[in-house]
């Protein structure tokens, strides 16, 4: 009995050109759903661009290492898909792994930039101080994604604990880069 080897063809393209076109040819389609909150294709892509300029500013460049501690929100796709736009690695870890494991996989990994939801921003931080190489964190606000009537009810549940940074340094925050 003879095996049957079947080919997969991929396309010459990068994840992010991929999307890209895919914009182009549906930029009026819902993409993702957060929290009832949809965002297009042409939206989406727009977000990507934002966060590759935002993660470029910040002096990611090709070759680089980013770490996404993120939790399933848009901001981590849109900055995997921002780094795939520039060439870099995105590294995944989840946000609520414990400090001193986020420290022997930032170590492995020497990445140059962690991102991180606000809430994890102390864990992180307390983290850093077992990394032995220079690692920036960049802190993103889940609440921004969210429709306007859940993130006033996320910020009066949750949010305001975290409207402060620890020992008083406010690391860099995720800004849409125009």
């Amino acid at each position: 009995m003879s095996e049957v080897v079947k080919k997969i063809d991929y396309p010459e393209a990068t994840m992010y050109e991929l999307v890209e076109r895919i914009s182009v040819k549906y930029p009026d389609d819902v993409c993702l759903d957060f929290f009832g909150k949809g965002t297009t294709y042409s939206q989406f892509v727009r977000e990507i661009d934002s966060a590759a300029r935002a993660f470029t500013k910040h002096g990611i460049k090709e070759g680089d290492c980013v770490t996404l501690c993120m939790p399933n929100c848009p901001q981590a796709l849109y900055s995997f898909y921002g780094l795939d736009k520039i060439g870099a690695t995105a590294a995944m870890i989840h946000p609520q792994s414990s400090q001193e494991e986020i420290s022997i996989y930032l170590n492995k990994t020497r990445c140059k930039m962690i991102l991180v939801p606000d809430m994890f921003c102390e864990k992180v931080e307390k983290a850093l101080e077992a990394v032995e190489h220079n690692c920036e964190i960049l802190v993103t606000r889940i609440q921004e994604e969210l429709p306007s009537h859940l993130k006033a009810l996320y910020f009066l549940k949750v949010g305001h604990k975290y409207m402060k940074f620890p020992r008083g340094r406010k690391p860099d925050i995720m800004e849409r880069v125009s």
